[in-house]
């Protein structure tokens, strides 16, 4: 597989790009942001949801293109398991974002919402997020009877005590749980 796209789409999800199993060390990016969109993993998800034209380009997509420093510790880790080249894909995604901003391309602000700003609220200003370049990279699941399907937004809290605020802000607000 040579295609920056092909290799993306079969990414198995594994996250084996996550675990240090072979003692070469995790992408430095998602050890600091801590969602998938900025491991090796979100980004192959990110790259073809973006190459098929199902999310645009937004401030998430432009930082997580910029946070990969193209080491080949993604490499080094999934060829082992898959023999899959993830930073191939790496590259493509910085060149097409990078091409996009470059072209002067509007980048998607991410919008602004009462829930959005309760959330932040709550676990802090990086750790809940509805722009599409990090939804999208939890909009999929490996198991067969799983639909695929976009979140608004994807929330980290670190507490039970943000999770239990969380879960009276979602029941206050109609959201099932």
């Amino acid at each position: 597989m040579d295609n920056a796209r092909d290799i993306a789409v079969n990414c198995r999800q594994y996250a084996m790009c996550k675990i240090d199993f072979l003692g070469s060390g995790v992408c430095a990016s998602g050890l600091e942001r801590h969602y998938v969109t900025f491991y090796p993993q979100g980004r192959m998800l990110l790259y073809a949801a973006l190459a098929d034209g199902k999310i645009p380009v937004t401030e998430k997509c432009v930082q997580a293109a910029d946070s990969c420093n193209l080491c080949g510790k993604c490499d080094y880790q999934c060829y082992f398991v898959t023999e899959m080249r993830p930073t191939k894909v790496m590259r493509a995604l910085k060149t097409l974002v990078g091409k996009h901003v470059a072209a002067g391309n509007p980048i998607l602000k991410e919008k602004e919402t009462f829930l959005l700003r309760e959330m932040q609220e709550i676990v802090g200003p990086n750790w809940a997020t509805g722009d599409r370049g990090v939804a999208v990279t939890y909009s999929t699941d490996p198991c067969p009877m799983a639909k695929p399907q976009m979140p608004d937004y994807v929330v980290m809290p670190k507490t039970r005590e943000e999770i239990a605020c969380l879960i009276t802000l979602f029941n206050g607000n109609g959201i099932p749980g």
